[in-house]
């Protein structure tokens, strides 16, 4: 793609009239689109569109707003709004926020259904166009071209490009994962397809008529129920039909003979308030442990490699968009430290009870308290959903006997994206164009050479997991073609745009592992007659992991790890058969026992790579061996570089040669920003990559300013 795009350019560039500096015009038309660009999950935007009047916010819930069958809060109001879709009780609750931002006195207020009524509801979701949401719109070109000051023919070609090349991607999906999903049918026997649950709740909205004394029923549901007497719905109602997803980091380690697990950041969130919104997690060296970054990028890379080496205290930190949660901070030993006022490591802490020889007493006074030894560092995720039992997703980041050979290095940044519904079109392009205007003004500082300003690098989702999950809906679109299936979303999906360093003694050098962890991976399907669709669920969760393989290695060959899709594959070739294995047999290959079933193709006794498979929906994902109080830990943490800094670690190291790392992604071109304003690049090279980044931001800038216009 990037080599069709660098041909394309140069007539993107020569369409710019001479008489204007073309970049300039076109940091001009982000700034301005990006101010004039509504956000979709704007609640209050929204309402005053249609002048706060009760009956036209009312029409627009019930008729532009789609139903689906689920349970509880999945998406709030700014998420159905965002959506376009929701439950009885989600789009109640946006019905609810639109005429309360017009001022209106409102509560809501539910009752129970009989089974006849909750069939009305389903036969009417099961009757939607299954693509209605999905498909792409039309983009406007020729005001593109206009206004960024080019030839439309020109713009149309990029755009073309890309698209085209979208669609092979697509193709080529769909082309490795039709047999494999065949394949993988068999070997599980078929799956039984199950009545979609009916619903039994409903919820409406009630609005106070003062003139007349009493509440006005507003029931935003696509088809009418009798009037009936409902029951207001108070807090502790509705946090019983709320979700909840907790993050946990645990420092697993021996304190003499002791074993202990030692909670170094824990904080948990309403999954609807951070949907769609950047979530991140770093772990970097403390303060004073590494060189600073321009000292670091000076060096060669066996130095940096030294120099990473003896970095021994690491501290982590959760950035909820754009809030810190600061963890404490750790060592190699298993030491676990304190953090005073001003958010500096201070000493080790008597945190669980117990800390190293190395760190007794200063002063010789007291007992020696037994020494620490770390076991191994530990990521949790927890999702707790009404209805079903809480999931816990566990990643091992630190094992604590590495050995020799590579061993992992707590240097990371993972970056969530916690998705309750399928990504709508244009809004990609929107989250694009929503990076370059919020660094327009430091990018045209670097541009004139300025090595100043203060980089937004978290602005938005990594652009990684964007694209995944616009991907996903693309693929999501051509598997419902002509099929009678509607497809919906009951739970969460959360995915992980995951970098590590790992260390290799043997060469002296440090490679960076990148993949997308598919955590949660959940899609449903409908047919007309109301019952569920499993075998069409997992042809989705086998494209999913095709795609997330396919992305990696063409956009990040040389430092992504083996993904579960190369393995699965590798496997077939060599000709390991796929088995259905039982509990004792599951333990002995090496299969999570939390996987609800998995047929796995074992390589040399083991299961290097596995599907799972949830025999009740048919959701499906490729999983690997590594499963691929707050208030005790919270304290200053100082981030409004660290994300910065944390990236041009990865940066460094990478274009030692050792990663072959390439850009891909419109984040990344804020990140060689990030060099300019901190001066980590020698002056004989920045024009070079001044150059480099004002191609790639034309690409990436077009595309997004045209993307905008497909969403509606």
């Amino acid at each position: 793609m990037r080599v069709a795009l660098s041909c394309l350019l140069p007539v993107l560039l020569s369409a710019a009239p001479a008489q204007e500096d073309p970049l300039e015009r076109l940091l001009r038309a982000i700034e301005r689109r990006h101010a004039s660009t509504p956000d979709p999950s704007d609640v209050r935007l929204a309402a005053g569109r249609l002048g706060f009047d009760r009956a036209r916010i009312l029409r627009f819930v019930r008729e532009q707003v789609g139903y689906e069958p689920y349970e509880g809060i999945l998406r709030d109001a700014e998420g159905t709004l965002l959506a376009r879709s929701g439950n009885s009780l989600d789009r109640s609750l946006l019905l609810l926020a639109m005429l309360e931002a017009g001022g209106e006195r409102v509560r809501l207020v539910r009752a129970d259904l009989t089974e006849e009524e909750g069939k009305r509801l389903l036969d009417h979701f099961a009757a939607q166009d299954p693509l209605a949401r999905l498909a792409e719109k039309g983009a406007d070109l020729r005001s593109v071209a206009s206004e960024i000051g080019v030839d439309e023919t020109a713009v149309r070609k990029l755009f073309e490009q890309r698209r085209r090349e979208e669609a092979a991607l697509v193709a080529e999906i769909r082309e490795a994962a039709e047999p494999e999903a065949s394949r993988l049918l068999e070997t599980v026997g078929g799956l039984a397809a199950a009545a979609v649950r009916i619903p039994r709740i409903h919820y409406w909205v009630e609005a106070r008529d003062e003139a007349k004394n009493r509440w006005e029923a507003l029931d935003p549901s696509p088809v009418g129920f009798a009037k009936r007497e409902g029951r207001p719905v108070g807090p502790r109602d509705l946090a019983a039909e709320r979700r909840q997803i907790l993050f946990r980091l645990i420092l697993h380690r021996r304190i003499g003979e002791k074993a202990e697990a030692a909670p170094l950041l824990s904080v948990s969130f309403d999954p609807a308030a951070i949907a769609w919104r950047p979530v991140d997690l770093l772990l970097e060296p403390s303060e004073k442990q590494l060189p600073e970054a321009k000292n670091l990028a000076a060096m060669d890379a066996g130095a940096r490699t030294e120099a990473l080496a003896r970095v021994r205290i690491f501290r982590p930190g959760l950035i909820v968009d754009g809030r810190p949660y600061g963890g404490a901070p750790f060592d190699l030993d298993g030491g676990i430290y304190k953090v005073d006022a001003h958010g500096h490591v201070g000493a080790v802490s008597d945190f669980g009870g117990a800390v190293g020889d190395k760190f007794s007493d200063p002063f010789g006074e007291g007992e020696k308290k037994p020494a620490t030894k770390l076991d191994r560092l530990v990521w949790e995720v927890e999702v707790r959903e009404p209805g079903v039992a809480p999931r816990i997703h566990r990643r091992e980041i630190l094992p604590g006997d590495a050995g020799k050979g590579v061993r992992a290095l707590p240097v990371l940044r993972w970056s969530f994206l916690v998705e309750p519904a399928p990504m709508r079109p244009g809004d990609r392009a929107r989250r694009a164009l929503n990076v370059l205007g919020e660094n327009a003004a430091v990018l045209r500082s670097v541009f004139l050479g300025n090595r100043q300003g203060h980089v937004n690098l978290r602005s938005e989702v990594s652009a990684l997991l964007l694209r995944f999950s616009e991907m996903r809906r693309r693929l999501l679109v051509t598997l419902l073609e002509g099929r009678r299936a509607v497809g919906f979303r009951d739970r969460l999906n959360l995915f992980v745009d995951a970098r590590q360093m790992f260390l290799d003694e043997s060469r002296r050098e440090i490679r960076i592992r990148r993949t997308i962890d598919i955590m949660e991976n959940a899609v449903a399907f409908a047919t007309p007659d109301g019952k569920t669709d499993p075998a069409t669920a997992l042809r989705a969760g086998v494209m999913d992991t095709v795609l997330e393989a396919l992305l990696l290695s063409r956009a990040y060959a040389a430092d992504s790890s083996a993904t579960a899709w190369t393995l699965l594959e590798r496997a077939r070739i060599v000709g390991a058969k796929a088995e259905v294995p039982a509990g004792d047999r599951r333990k002995e290959l090496g299969i999570r026992a939390d996987d609800r079933l998995a047929v796995c193709r074992p390589v040399d006794g083991r299961a290097t790579a596995w599907w799972s498979v949830d025999p009740a929906t048919g959701s499906c994902v490729g999983r690997v061996p590594s499963g691929a109080g707050q208030a005790a830990v919270e304290h200053a943490w100082h981030i409004a570089h660290k994300v910065c800094e944390i990236a041009e670690i990865f940066r460094i190291v990478g274009e030692s040669g050792a990663a072959g790392h390439t850009v891909h992604h419109i984040d990344e071109i804020v990140t060689d920003a990030c060099s300019v304003v901190n001066g980590t690049w020698p002056r004989r090279i920045v024009e070079k990559k001044m150059n480099e980044m004002v191609k790639r931001m034309w690409a990436e800038a077009t595309d997004a300013l045209a993307g905008v216009g497909g969403g509606e």
